[in-house]
C-alpha cells in the first residue's frame, strides 16, 4: 500500500492489523469511536454507507438527534486530528471514502483482485481485520466485522479458482499454479483447493514442493499429531509420490547433484505443446509423436516431464529405452514395454492361442507349476501374424479403461522386429486412446537401419506430431549452470564461459560444469581449447563418424577459421560453390 500526498501530506489508513491512521508516518491517536467511523466507512467501498446506517453500527439505543449530533461531532474531531478535510467525503446523507486522496489497505485489495494480483491481496488478507477494535461498540459492528473478511477471502478465491481454470485451459501449469497458491493462501482449509494446487505443481514439474504442501496443510498445530485429510487427497499424495520417485529410462546423466534434481530448462514451449496434444486431444485412436535431436539435447528428460505429468492424469504409461548393443534382440523394444503387473494380468486373461504365445514370449508371467511353452521363431523383421495379433490384443485391451502412451526413447537403437511390430499397429490400430512417443537423434543420410527407414515415413507423413529439440538459448543455459553450482558458488565470469562452451547442449553443460567443480577443468582463456572430458568427446567424435566427407572437410576449414566465416571465403578454401555447402 503506497501513502498517499493530500496538500503537502501523505494519510494512509490500515484496517488490517488495524485501524492505524497515519498522517506523514506518524501515527494519529484516535478515539475508540473515531477508529470504528473510519473503519466502517472505509469498508463500505466508493458507495460509501448512509448516516443512519453508521449510527446503527455505531450505538445501540440513542435519541436520534443526539445520534446525530454525536456523528457530526465524530467527524469535526476526526478531520482536525487527521490535518485534513478529505478524510471524509460527505455526499447528502452519506458518508464514503476519499480513496484518491488517502492510501487504504482494504481499497489496495479491491485493487489487486481486480488487476489480478492475487498472491498481493491474500497477503492484505493474512493479518487480522480490525483487531485493535476490543470490544466493539455493538453487536452489528461485530457481526460486520466477523463476516467481512470471509466475505472478501471467498470473493478472492473464487477470482482465483476461475484464472486457474483458465490458465489449465492453456496448459500454462506455472500460472495455474501460482493463482491456486493465492486461492488456498485465501481458503487455507479447502482441502478441494489443496488437491488443486498440489497437482498443478507436479504439472508444473515441482512434484517436491506439492509434496511439502500437502505436509503443511496436514500438520495439525498440537506436536505429535496429523489432520486427517480424505481419501481421494491421500491418493493424490501418493500418485505424485511416485512420480517424483519414478525414473522412467533409469537415472539422468551428470554427476554432482543429480541432473534429475535440476529443473528442465528452456523446454518449457515443448512441454506444454506435447502435453497439449496428449491430454487435451483426441480420446480415442493412436496418435504418434516424434521427438527428434542431436545426442545430449535433453530428449530422454523431456519425455520424462511428459510421462510424470501423463501419469498425474492416470494415463497408463509403458517405457523402454533402446540400446546400440541391443538391435540383435527380436522384439527387444516391445518386450522391455510389456512389463509391470497391470501387463501380467491381461496377458494371463487372454484366451488360448495369444495367451500362450505371449506367455512364451514374457515365461515372467507363467505361474508356478505351468509348463514352458516354445516361443515362435522370429526372424529380424518378420513376425509370425499370431504374434502380431497376441501383442494388439494385449495393448489393446491396456487401453479399454484408460488412456495409455508407450514411450521408446532411443528408438535409432530399436531392434527390426519391435519395428515391424509397430508399424503394423501404427496400420491397424483400431481400439482406444494410445499415444506412442518414439525419441531419437537425428538421423544422418545413408543410414538405411530399419527403425530410421520407419522415422522417415513417419516424418513425411501429416498425422505423426514432431518436435525437434534445438540448442539452449543463452538464458536457460546460464539459469542450468547457476543451479548445478548453487551450493558451491562459482564467479559469474566463469558461468558465462562454461555457458559459451556449452554450445546450448544440456548434456555438454552438465557435464563440464560438474568437471569444473571437481577441479579438472580450467577456465577457458582466449582461443585455447579446454581438456573435454571424455563424455563430451565420445559424443563429438560419433557426430564427426556420421559425417560425410564433404562436410568433415567444411569442417576442418571452420575449425581453423574460428566460429564465424563468410560462405564466400568458404566456398574459395573449400573449391566448393556456395550452394553446395548451404546443403
Amino acid at each position: 500500500m503506497n501513502d498517499l500526498r493530500t496538500n503537502g501530506q501523505r494519510i494512509s489508513l490500515r484496517l488490517f492489523g488495524g485501524p492505524i491512521l497515519e498522517v506523514d508516518g506518524e501515527p494519529v491517536r484516535l478515539s475508540s469511536y473515531q477508529a470504528c467511523l473510519l473503519s466502517v466507512v472505509y469498508g463500505h467501498g466508493r458507495d460509501g454507507i448512509s448516516r443512519s446506517r453508521v449510527i446503527d453500527f455505531l450505538w445501540n439505543e440513542m435519541d436520534g438527534q443526539k445520534q446525530r449530533h454525536r456523528l457530526s461531532q465524530l467527524i469535526y474531531g476526526l478531520k482536525r486530528k487527521a490535518g485534513a478535510d478529505v478524510i471524509l467525503a460527505l455526499p447528502l446523507d452519506r458518508l464514503a471514502s476519499c480513496s484518491a486522496d488517502v492510501a487504504c489497505d482494504l481499497v489496495s485489495f479491491h485493487e489487486h483482485v481486480e488487476k489480478q494480483r492475487l498472491i498481493e491481496a491474500s497477503s492484505i488478507l493474512g493479518r487480522p481485520f480490525l483487531p485493535l477494535v476490543d470490544p466493539a461498540p455493538t453487536h452489528e459492528f461485530d457481526r460486520w466485522a466477523t463476516s467481512l473478511p470471509l466475505t472478501l477471502r471467498s470473493t478472492a478465491a473464487k477470482r482465483a479458482l476461475a484464472l486457474a481454470a483458465k490458465a489449465k485451459q492453456d496448459n500454462d501449469w506455472p500460472r495455474v499454479a501460482r493463482v491456486t497458491e493465492a486461492a488456498l493462501a485465501l481458503d487455507p482449509e479447502s482441502e478441494a483447493t489443496l488437491r488443486q494446487l498440489m497437482h498443478a505443481l507436479s504439472m508444473a514439474g515441482r512434484q517436491r514442493e506439492a509434496l511439502a504442501v500437502f505436509d503443511t496443510f496436514s500438520a495439525n498445530e498440537n506436536a505429535g499429531s496429523r489432520r486427517e485429510v480424505d481419501s481421494e487427497t491421500s491418493a493424490l499424495r501418493d500418485r505424485i509420490q511416485r512420480t517424483a520417485d519414478d525414473q522412467p529410462f533409469g537415472p539422468l546423466i551428470g554427476r554432482g547433484k543429480p541432473a534429475q534434481d535440476a529443473r528442465m530448462y528452456g523446454r518449457d514451449d515443448e512441454l506444454a505443446g506435447i502435453l497439449c496434444h496428449i491430454t487435451g486431444g483426441a480420446s480415442h485412436g493412436l496418435t504418434l509423436h516424434l521427438i527428434s535431436g542431436e545426442a545430449g539435447m535433453g530428449k530422454t528428460r523431456l519425455v520424462s516431464e511428459v510421462l510424470q505429468r501423463a501419469r498425474l492424469q492416470e494415463f497408463e504409461v509403458l517405457t523402454a529405452n533402446c540400446s546400440e548393443l541391443e538391435q540383435a534382440i527380436p522384439l527387444n523394444a516391445v518386450l522391455d514395454c510389456l512389463r509391470g503387473p497391470r501387463v501380467k494380468e491381461v496377458v494371463r486373461g487372454l484366451n488360448d492361442p495369444w495367451r500362450a504365445v505371449m506367455l512364451s514370449l514374457l515365461p515372467e508371467f507363467r505361474e508356478e507349476g505351468e509348463p514352458d511353452v516354445q516361443p515362435p521363431y522370429v526372424r529380424p523383421g518378420s513376425v509370425p501374424r499370431r504374434l502380431y495379433e497376441a501383442i494388439q490384443m494385449v495393448v489393446s485391451e491396456l487401453t479399454s479403461e484408460q488412456p495409455m502412451i508407450m514411450a521408446i526413447d532411443n528408438f535409432q537403437w530399436a531392434d527390426e522386429t519391435s519395428v515391424s511390430v509397430l508399424e503394423f499397429m501404427t496400420r491397424r490400430w483400431r481400439s482406444g486412446s494410445l499415444v506412442l512417443i518414439l525419441s531419437y537423434r537425428s538421423t544422418t543420410h545413408g543410414d538405411e537401419r530399419a527403425a530410421i527407414r520407419f522415422l522417415r515415413a513417419q516424418e513425411s507423413s501429416q498425422e505423426a506430431i514432431r518436435t525437434h529439440l534445438e540448442e539452449l538459448p543463452r538464458i536457460p543455459s546460464l539459469e542450468l549452470v547457476q543451479e548445478l553450482t548453487s551450493e558451491q558458488g562459482i564467479d559469474d565470469g566463469v558461468t558465462e564461459d562454461l555457458a559459451v562452451l556449452g554450445c546450448g547442449n544440456p548434456f555438454f553443460l552438465i557435464e563440464l560444469t560438474q568437471e569444473h567443480l571437481a577441479g579438472r577443468l580450467e577456465r577457458p582463456r582466449g582461443p585455447e581449447v579446454p581438456n573435454l572430458p571424455v563424455s563430451v568427446r565420445q559424443v563429438i567424435t560419433e557426430r564427426l563418424r556420421a559425417l560425410q566427407p564433404a562436410a568433415l572437410e567444411l569442417l576442418a576449414t571452420l575449425a581453423v577459421l574460428g566460429r564465424e566465416a563468410r560462405l564466400s571465403m568458404l566456398a574459395t578454401l573449400t573449391d566448393q560453390t556456395a550452394s553446395h555447402l548451404l546443403d
